[in-house]
This record gives structure tokens, sequence and C-alpha cells, in this order.
């Protein structure tokens, strides 16, 4: 009889302790008095949540209120699958796991900062997560917070949470991870991190590999590919500086991949692609003057560009370039190679191909015919203007303003053009034209001066009469003026004779 009850009582605490564990909630937590968990931990306990306010306080008697490290181990169990938003709100730094996923990494000196990644979680199955944490010295934040994406994320309740650590089975898994996959040499630096998953208690070595289209020593400061992680440290972080130089070498990446070993297991075996941007432009090797000419009144002809090479500060007519468009469209040249160029347009109205003494030629904004630009440019707001009188009797009134260009530069790719674009202005029988430098990443402002000379608005720029022109009008009134008194003298005496 008494066997028979002693076997009952340690039957019901046996259902008892099987009940308990049923019900446990919360994570395990392994608390050090270091950093970067050196030594024996001071205190390992079931924290229900981690929800703590530390604040300059310890989180326990036995611990001081700076300088410690925790990390928390368990599963994650959600009530609605989908794709969560989870992580930590933290003060300073922490990384979460969830299963073989490095989803937070944050290990640094920070002020309270939700830090947070998205991963999938299916309703009802227990997941692994491992959460670390630490504190430097100041304020001590560290609440574990999750929500599905698209609402707000709120801390995790402890019905979520269960003390029993998954343990991987076999080698412990070896991955890489990054927050800054992308940085311009000169300017930024990457980073990524090294973790694994189990074997906590021993050192390990995980060897990587870089890929083929990056150089130690040429496109980055050279760093060992043989990355030790301690024992009781689950990650380290490695930090690689682009180098830089002046030769334009594009976007390179690296391959970052953990290489098969038989101490560890790889969790992927695709790379981490980490880009290094250039910090050069790519200097095209020809380059094209390219626009359109857009007329207000009647134009015939031919609009002709003549590009001249200059070398050694001389014309070089051999290799002279001569382009014929048809106004009011847009017009492209062919490409030109580097170089400077002497530059002058005209109007071919009867489109002979050169320019006779009645067609009009273009003047640039100096009052020369002929201007010399160099392709490249050595500047981004390079600005000339030139135009066509229409009236050969009319001088060309130099007095125009070249207001209102401004630059924004951006770093990118280059694809230049020397861009003239064009329009003919009916108030003083002029065609304008700015020659601007444009690629797809630089835009550029531009304000012609095109306003008419009789509007009372026009406060600046205005385009006033030269004194050649002055002495034209009166010419001109001149000979209306005779041509009036001639006219009245024939009139008089066509009336006398009839009287007579």
């Amino acid at each position: 009889m008494f066997i028979k009850n002693n076997s009952l009582s340690y039957f019901y605490l046996f259902l008892f302790i099987l009940v308990s564990q049923a019900h446990a909630q919360g994570l395990i937590g392994t608390y050090y008095g270091t950093r970067n968990f050196d030594g024996p931990p001071l205190i390992t306990r079931t924290d229900s949540q981690i929800s703590f306010e530390w604040m300059n306080t310890a989180p326990d008697p036995a611990m001081m209120a700076d300088n410690f490290s925790v990390r928390w181990q368990g599963t994650i169990t959600v009530n609605a699958t989908g794709n969560y938003t989870i992580g930590l709100r933290s003060d300073d730094g922490c990384r979460v796991w969830i299963d073989d996923k490095l989803v937070v990494d944050a290990w640094k000196e920070t002020g309270p900062t939700f830090f947070s990644g998205s991963v999938r979680l299916v309703s009802g199955r227990a997941t692994s997560i491992m959460v670390e944490y630490f504190e430097a010295t100041g304020g001590a934040v560290a609440t574990l917070m999750a929500g599905l994406e698209g609402q707000a994320p709120v801390t995790v309740s402890a019905d979520w949470l269960t003390p029993d650590i998954i343990l991987p089975q076999g080698l412990p898994k070896v991955g890489v991870f990054s927050n800054d996959r992308r940085a311009t040499e000169g300017r930024d630096r990457l980073s990524f991190t090294v973790y694994r998953i189990g074997g906590l208690g021993t050192p390990l070595t995980a060897r990587l590999s870089l890929g083929d289209q990056v150089q130690a020593g040429v496109d980055f400061v050279p760093f060992s590919t043989d990355v030790t992680i301690p024992a009781n440290l689950s990650a380290v972080s490695i930090n690689v500086t682009p180098i830089n130089n002046d030769i334009f070498n594009g976007l390179r990446t690296i391959d970052l991949l953990v290489n098969p070993s038989d101490t560890y297991a790889r969790i992927t075996d695709q790379p981490l692609v980490l880009e290094i941007v250039d910090d050069e432009r790519e200097v095209p090797v020809a380059y094209t003057i390219a626009g359109e000419i857009n007329s207000d009144i009647p134009m015939t002809g031919n609009f002709v560009l003549e590009v001249t090479p200059v070398i050694n500060g001389e014309l070089d007519i051999t290799q002279q370039n001569i382009f014929t468009f048809v106004p009011s469209v847009s017009y492209s040249t062919p490409r030109l190679p580097a170089n400077e160029y002497e530059l002058w347009g005209f109007a071919d109205s009867n489109e002979n191909g050169r320019r006779d003494m009645d067609e009009p030629q273009g003047f640039w904004a100096d009052g020369s015919v002929r201007t010399r630009v160099t392709l490249p440019p050595d500047r981004f707001d390079a600005h000339i203007r030139f135009k066509f009188l229409l009236d050969m009797s009319i001088p060309m009134d130099q007095n125009l303003s070249d207001e209102g260009l401004e630059s924004d530069q951006n770093a990118g790719d280059m694809d230049t053009q020397v861009l003239v674009d064009a329009h003919i202005n009916p108030n003083d029988m002029m065609l304008s034209a700015d020659l601007e430098i444009q690629d797809k990443n630089i835009a550029v402002d531009q304000n012609l001066n095109d306003q008419n000379p009789n509007d009372q608005n026009n406060t600046e720029s205005t385009t006033q009469p030269s004194s050649g022109c002055q002495q034209d009008q009166h010419t001109h009134l001149g000979l209306l003026l005779i041509a009036l008194i001639t006219m009245f003298i024939s009139l008089f005496q066509f009336f006398t004779h009839r009287l007579r």
C-alpha cells in the first residue's frame, strides 16, 4: 500500500512538472558583467518579457548599472501568419536572431532607438529567438517589440514567449549580414557581421571569399578573410574601407561568401553582395553638339554650323566639320572627340553650302562671329550665346544679359552633350541661343533674355538700340521726309497745272 501511494505521489509530481513546463512563459536571460559576454555569467533567470527601463539602475543587485550584457533565448509563437516587423528598442546595442536569420544588427552605443527587421512567422509554430543586448554607460533600455507589417509594433507579450531553447543539430551554422551594403569611395565605409548559431562554448574561425571583381589593396584596405568568433560570442563585425583613387573603375561588388568547412555549416551558399561606388566620373571619349532652332518668323534655307579643331593654337582646316540642319527641328552633330573647337554658324538661305553676303551669320555674346569651346568643358556652368541678324543693315546689339544660369551637380555616370537651344526673338529680330553643359545627373536652369523691351515690368536685361541702329533710323526718317516733300511738290504742280 505504501509503495502504491509513493508511486502515485511520484506520478502527481511528474504531472505537475509537465503542466508547469507547458505553461512556462518568457525567455531565459543570461546576464554578464561585461559588454561582450566575457567571463562566467553573473545570473541566469527567466524573464517573462523583455520590457526593461533600467535607466541608471542595475538589472540585479549582483550586477553594476553600467557595462553589462544580456543574452535572451527561447521561442516566439504568433497567432497570425504574416510578415512581421520585429526588433528591440534599445539603449545601447542589440542583435536579434529569428531561427537562423540575423534580422537586427545594431551592436553600437546609442540612445533609445527602435532597431528592427522583417521576418515571416507562421501562426502556432514555435520559432527560435535569440536577443543579445549590451549597456555601456548612462541610461539602459531594452524592449522587444513586434507587429504585422503595416501595423505599429507593440511590446511582445509573455504569452508569445517560452523559455525552450532550440539547439541546432550537428555543426554550428555560420552566416554573414550587413546593414551597410553600399559605400562611395573616399566618403563611406562598408561593414558586415559574421555570426553563428550554436557552438558558443568554443572559438570558431570562418573563412570568407570576396569574389573576383575586387582586389585587396586596390579597391579596399585589406582585412583578414579568416574571421574568428571568440568563445561565448555569437558574432563579430568587420569594417571595410574603400580606397579613394583618381581612376574611374565604375561600380564594383564584393561577393561575400562563407566558404565550406568541416567545423561548421553554411547558413546559405548565396553571397552577400556589397557595392563600392566610384567617386570619379566616367569621361566620354566623344561629345555631341545638339539642340533646336525654333523660329517665330519665317526662315528659309538651312542652318550651317562649322566646327573646326584647334591644334596647337591653330585651326586645322583639314579636319573641319560642316554640319547642315533644317531650321525649326531638333539637330545633333555626330560625336566629336575631346578637343578645342572653333564654332561658326550662319543661315544658308539659298542652300549653296556657303555664306553669301546677304545671308545672316551667327554672332556670339562678345560680338565675335566665331568662338572657341573645349570639349569636355572645364566647368559645368559653361554659358555662351550667339544670335543671327536677319537684317544685315542693323548692327548687332551686344548688351544682352547672361543672368540666371545655375547648375546642380550630382555624382553619377556622365553622358555629356553640348546643347544649343535656340529661338527667334521677333522684337529684336535676332536668333538667340545658349550653349550649356548638361548630363543626366546635372540639371541646369537657363533664362534666355527674350523679354519684350517695351514691357514695363522688364526693369533689367532689356535690349537697347545701338548708336549704329539709331543712325540708320535717322537716315531712314530723312529719306522718308524727302519723299514726302517730293510727293507734296508733285501734287502741287499737278493741281496748279489743272487749274490753268
